[in-house]
């Protein structure tokens, strides 16, 4: 009681606070990328909110999609469906990994379970409890699922619990671009799809496709997808202020050890972003900050919680907001991912969470 009440009050505090730094993230262009996704497939849309919801913010988005009606809010851990249903009544597909002590305590009425281990089925028979599992196919990226020559021995363990519901059969494809190495993942699919119908069992469910691989496989009784980073594009915007304004002479350095030389006068503003809030140290001397419609280049090593940036002759207004990571253009999460030679997953899911997330 004493923990819940001083976490309101923090919590009152801190709503009261104007944060220097959020993240907004925009709710008609993320619905919009919803309906887009359902429209492309021509089945259920099962959103992926793992990962802090790829750096969006697990509860802001889980309420941006109480506008839409879909089975499965897809998740790494159930600390994640707990989060959820915080703020929505969400149903919750739990991909990832989980310690088998803990089914005892999971609320199995609004959560199923990715099963990618024959153990954990016997894990779940011995538990006593109505489970709807989802199971897991390794249809050649060998990293999680069972083998198709295994599905026989599951579901002879299924069929022998009363508890136990096969109600979804799944996979994942490993690199969509990869035409060869696809096909041969959907016909392993097909196959193992084959083998379940052969024993009598009939899922619910079947899914392979997240977002790379959405319209392009052919198996007919896909009827849902898992849909992660098509999802958020373009709806996350990270903006910040100038908190420190500054005139740098030629041939002065700038940040820790001096890798930018200033060849001419310039303002500078000091931006309170850094690798701790999730800004890429790689995008040092690389990256762009947008101020008034214009971008400006980071200048030096970015710091634990600042950026430094190079305004030119151009003397910013201390307080003026600027954007960090933009919906589009040269300070885009696409754009970072190629500068720093990553993909954009990463950048997102770095943004840390203590950076306030508001729906705009």
């Amino acid at each position: 009681m004493i923990r819940n009440w001083i976490d309101k009050i923090i919590g009152n505090w801190e709503r009261k606070l104007l944060p220097v730094n959020r993240i907004e993230i925009d709710a008609e262009r993320m619905l919009k990328n919803f309906d887009e996704v359902k429209k492309k497939s021509g089945t259920e849309v099962w959103p992926v909110l793992k990962a802090n919801a790829y750096g969006g913010g697990l509860e802001q988005v889980a309420k941006i999609l109480r506008a839409r009606k879909y089975r499965y809010a897809v998740v790494d851990s159930y600390y994640e469906a707990l989060r959820i249903w915080r703020v929505s009544r969400q149903k919750i597909l739990l991909i990832g990994s989980l310690q088998p002590s803990n089914y005892s305590k999971i609320n199995w009425r609004r959560a199923a379970l990715m099963v990618s281990d024959i153990s954990q089925i016997w894990d779940l028979v011995t538990l006593g409890k109505k489970v709807k599992i989802h199971l897991k196919i390794n249809t050649g990226m060998n990293r999680q699922g069972i083998e198709v020559e295994e599905i026989l021995e599951a579901l002879k363990v299924i069929a022998g619990s009363e508890n136990i519901e096969l109600e979804g059969l799944m996979s994942h494809l490993a690199d969509t671009n990869d035409s060869v190495w696809t096909k041969d993942q959907e016909e392993k699919f097909a196959e193992a799809i084959d083998i379940v119908k052969r024993t009598g069992f009939k899922p619910r469910y079947y899914h392979l496709a997240a977002s790379g691989g959405i319209g392009k496989i052919a198996i007919k009784e896909l009827n849902a997808v898992r849909v992660g980073v098509d999802l958020y594009k373009g709806a996350i915007r990270l903006v910040s202020k100038i908190v420190k304004v500054r005139q740098v002479a030629v041939g002065e350095r700038i940040s820790y050890s001096g890798t930018y030389k200033f060849k001419k006068g310039s303002w500078v503003g000091v931006i309170p972003v850094g690798y701790y809030e999730g800004l890429d140290r790689r995008l040092s001397n690389k990256g762009y900050i947008k101020y008034n419609g214009e971008y400006y280049p980071m200048v030096g090593n970015i710091c634990m919680n600042m950026c430094l940036v190079n305004f030119g002759e151009i003397k910013p207004n201390l307080y003026d907001e600027v954007e960090v990571i933009g919906q589009s253009g040269q300070n885009s999460i696409e754009e970072m991912a190629k500068i720093v030679g990553t993909i954009p997953y990463e950048v997102m899911v770095k943004l840390n969470e203590s950076v306030r997330r508001e729906i705009a």
